[in-house]
């Protein structure tokens, strides 16, 4: 199980990994949970870049762009849903932009809006909220909301205060300041 999957939480729904949390959120719909996890591991792979925190090996690089060039646009679900999901996309690449620019900032002692990075840099898990929705309707994604967003969001403020000061130490760690 990686990050995105609270432990206790998936125990209780059998839920041990991302892929299993995307077809109980997709109701068993293969094409639409490979979506998620495509982007949801091309969005990861790219934060490890942007943030330098951890090293993204040739071969995760290469199986992202894989996924992203060859994988996702030939999927079916992709297919049909391509204008929508390519707009939540634009959205959480946005917000995940700011996320990235107000905690530079707060590597700089700006710390009014660390609040702000904290609720937006998840934007991308809106995907999963909307897969639910076009599969189950808007019932269901509402409930998906609830429990799947409570599952990825597990990290509290403080910890990922905790996390940031930790990541900005590496990196001036590694850069002799």
């Amino acid at each position: 199980m990686n990050q995105h999957t609270n432990q206790a939480s998936c125990e209780a729904m059998n839920i041990e990994t991302d892929m299993d949390l995307f077809l109980w959120a997709c109701k068993g719909d293969h094409d639409a949970a490979h979506v998620l996890k495509i982007l949801t591991d091309a969005a990861d792979t790219w934060d490890n870049v942007e943030d330098q925190d951890v090293p993204a090996t040739q071969v995760e690089l290469s199986r992202t762009f894989t996924n992203l060039m060859v994988r996702l646009p030939a999927n079916p679900f992709y297919q049909r849903h391509r204008s929508a999901i390519e707009a939540i996309i634009g959205i959480a690449h946005a917000n995940w932009r700011a996320a990235n620019k107000i905690e530079r900032d707060y590597e700089h002692g700006i710390t009014d809006k660390l609040h702000v990075a904290y609720i937006i840099r998840s934007s991308y898990f809106d995907l999963v909220t909307y897969c639910a929705h076009v599969i189950g309707g808007p019932d269901w994604a509402e409930e998906v909301a609830l429990k799947a967003r409570s599952m990825n969001q597990h990290e509290t403020f403080p910890a990922f205060v905790n996390s940031l000061d930790a990541e900005i130490a590496a990196r001036r760690a590694g850069k002799g300041e």
